[in-house]
């Protein structure tokens, strides 16, 4: 058992690896936890410590110089850490994108701060389909691989172009109107796209379709008034949850003057009414 240390103690130290407690694992982790930023002579003596757990603890830290990321980068454990942790560099990113070991490439595009170049060889280049989807998932996906996937003769590829944020708009506008309907719902769950583009979405033939629109936080309000009218229930479901939707309800209740103390019930009825008049009948 470590005795009892706290930060203020700890501050009070100089050198800890000369603390008689320095052998015990629990010891190290604790004071690695609370030096920050972490001394570079407990970083350089963490990078060798002997406790794989110390070490991958180490590997999540911000304070390490390009050196030491270098070093821990010889590990293969300490790969898989560094591949995942926030603080990595791009440049390291990039190299562990690279690596000869899968599971450590498919950490590193998992990233969020993996660069736009790398995340493109990837996806054109990687004869992994798991890498290749999960950098086209990716948010920092370029427009420019996005667009080209959109005019893909392959299905999949036109999905992954419609619901992501940075494909082009005009080539959303384009998927919009893909003669296959899973392209079409995969569109209508874009996050960007154009409110006219999810106004044509909601008069689709197809219910997934129209369902993927009411889920969408950009759909206009006309929109949803229809799509909560639609004669599929789960498009109903899907436009009545929709906090767009809600909020749009409550401007129509505050806008005609109904009282917000009314019962909830008497509030949406009203509520109903004027929305039947105005854009239903």
């Amino acid at each position: 058992m470590v005795a009892e240390m706290t930060a203020e103690d700890s501050s009070k130290v100089e050198d800890f690896t000369q603390d008689p407690r320095w052998s015990d694992p629990v010891f190290r982790e604790f004071i690695y936890a609370s030096q920050q930023p972490t001394p570079p002579y407990l970083l350089q003596q963490l990078l060798t410590d002997d406790n794989a757990e110390v070490r991958e603890s180490l590997a999540e830290s911000p304070d390490l110089t390009p050196e030491l990321y270098s070093a821990l980068a010889e590990d293969h454990e300490l790969k898989l850490v560094l591949a995942l942790s926030p603080y990595t560099p791009p440049e390291l990113l990039t190299q562990l994108s690279t690596d000869a070991d899968a599971e450590v490439r498919l950490h590193a595009i998992h990233n969020e701060n993996t660069p736009a170049e790398a995340l493109e060889a990837l996806a054109l280049s990687s004869e992994d389909r798991a890498e290749r989807m999960t950098a086209l998932h990716h948010k920092n996906t370029p427009p420019e691989v996005l667009a080209s996937l959109a005019s893909s003769p392959d299905e999949a590829n036109r999905v992954i172009a419609g619901q992501h944020p940075n494909t082009p708009t005009v080539k959303v506008e384009q998927l919009a109107t893909d003669p296959l309907w899973i392209v079409r719902a995969s569109t209508a769950r874009n996050p960007d796209c154009p409110p006219a583009t999810l106004n044509t979405l909601s008069k689709d033939s197809e219910t997934i379709v129209r369902r993927n629109t009411a889920r969408n936080l950009k759909t206009p309000p006309a929109s949803l008034v229809r799509l909560a009218a639609d004669p599929a229930p789960e498009v109903v479901r899907a436009a009545e949850k929709n906090p767009s939707y809600k909020k749009f309800r409550r401007w129509v209740a505050d806008k005609a003057g109904i009282p917000a103390h009314a019962k909830p019930a008497v509030r949406e009825r009203q509520v109903d009414q004027i929305l039947r008049k105005q854009f239903l009948s």
